[in-house]
């Protein structure tokens, strides 16, 4: 019955596929969880009888709406993390640079591999006020240490370079 209705004689009948544009949105390693969803739409529709068409329409519009969201919130994080990042400039003022350069010199110093802090960096982590600032204060403890204190301007390690570059020039 379903198969004069329009209904593959199979799953495989189903032969729609991720897009590339999804795939983009929600990246690489997310595509496995969603190619399953999709196997399961097949299912699903297979039993319910939907027509290919039909069974495609319904994947689309589903990932269209998984997209949207994933675009939605990842606007509304990059505009949270952009605030935190505009609050710590405007706190830390024409130091900010070289208080996160130390700050990023602190955690590389103890041990901290670079994708992590470069993660820290992507996510807002390190933008966030109350563990920045805190990580700053930690930073001024070891002013003096030349892989952390020289990205301070008013640290003595931070002012040696500067008329270490001034007499250079």
């Amino acid at each position: 019955f379903y198969q004069k209705l329009g209904r593959p004689e199979s799953i495989e009948g189903y032969d729609f596929t991720i897009g590339d544009e999804f795939a983009e949105i929600v990246g690489k390693e997310s595509l496995p969880f969603f190619d399953k969803i999709v196997e399961g739409f097949k299912e699903k529709a297979f039993e319910m009888g939907a027509t290919s068409d039909q069974a495609e329409e319904l994947t689309n519009w589903y990932l269209e709406t998984i997209a949207d969201q994933i675009e939605s919130t990842n606007q509304s994080s990059k505009e949270y993390n952009d605030s935190l990042h505009q609050e710590l400039k405007k706190e830390w003022g024409d130091e900010y640079d070289g208080i996160y350069l130390a700050i990023e010199g602190l955690l590389k110093a103890n041990g901290m591999p670079e994708e992590n802090i470069q993660f820290l960096k992507e996510s807002g982590v390190l933008n966030e006020p109350s563990f920045a600032q805190t990580l700053a204060n930690i930073s001024k403890k070891f002013a003096d240490d030349p892989e952390i204190g020289h990205h301070q301007t008013r640290t003595v390690a931070g002012l040696q370079d500067q008329l270490a570059e001034v007499n250079m020039d």
